[in-house]
């Protein structure tokens, strides 16, 4: 066998002891640097006015923009990789169920249909007219009638 530098997950999906300890340590780090930051903005007077200034200016707008940016790119990323290795599991396994089916049994060829031709008339270009219903002088008098009755 091949040493693999890549490790397999576990068919349970569990995450290895050593993975669980080094997440607790970095959400415990980074509650001691809020906190720490938290108690210098209150009794430093220069940070709450850098802070104040901060917000009202247009930099904070920017930086929430960037960092919404770079959030849905590496979102779309995550979720493209993510996609990727499941297609290509699925492909392997539906490859492997293929290869058993295939050895199984035969599939029945699919039936040919038949072809139609096209009638053999030939259209005409001109186009029908058709008799109007009414003559012009019908529908003057239809009206000159309705006209008089009023």
């Amino acid at each position: 066998m091949v040493p693999s530098s890549r490790r397999e997950r576990n068919p349970t999906g569990h995450l290895p002891s050593y993975v669980k300890i080094v997440i607790v340590v970095q959400a415990a780090i980074i509650l001691v640097f809020a906190i720490g930051m938290y108690q210098e903005y209150l009794n430093n007077s220069y940070l709450q006015e850098y802070v104040i200034n901060l917000f009202r200016s247009n930099i904070v707008a920017d930086a929430i923009l960037s960092m919404v940016a770079v959030s849905v790119f590496a979102i779309g990323t995550l979720t493209l990789l993510g996609s990727l290795s499941t297609t290509k599991r699925l492909d392997k396994a539906l490859e492997a169920l293929s290869e058993q089916i295939s050895d199984s049994a035969e599939m029945p060829a699919m039936p040919a249909l038949e072809t139609v031709e096209p009638p053999k008339t030939q259209r005409t270009s001109r186009r029908r007219q058709r008799k109007p219903r009414l003559e012009p002088e019908q529908i003057y008098r239809s009206m000159v009638k309705y006209s008089d009755d009023r």
